[in-house]
């Protein structure tokens, strides 16, 4: 059952506080971009109401987020590490990446 806009609201503010309460641990250098999809990254996006792991069992074709997917660009193969579909089509990306010494 998908999430109200309240519930999601909730979620995200939750691992926003997660985060805050051990922001020294997140932005050490042992924290890994991994670590961060599987904590923060995949249920942000789950909270917004997309399918990350495939929960549905949508067949490949149709799956609502694909990790890695190559997809040419400028001539050459990427793999961002989300991208984002509704029905067969690629509605935007997302790539995560090691934390920055700014943040």
């Amino acid at each position: 059952m998908p999430l109200t806009f309240d519930e999601s609201k909730d979620r995200v503010a939750r691992l926003v506080q997660h985060f805050r309460t051990n922001r020294a641990a997140y932005r050490g250098a042992s924290y890994k971009e991994a670590q961060a999809r599987q904590e923060f990254i995949d249920p942000v996006f789950i909270a917004l109401g997309w399918d990350v792991h495939n929960d549905q069992q949508s067949s490949p074709a149709y799956r609502e987020v694909v990790v890695e997917a190559s997809q040419p660009f400028e001539g050459h193969q990427r793999a961002p590490d989300y991208a984002f579909r509704v029905g067969r089509e690629t509605k935007f990306f997302a790539e995560a990446k090691p934390r920055s010494p700014l943040l």
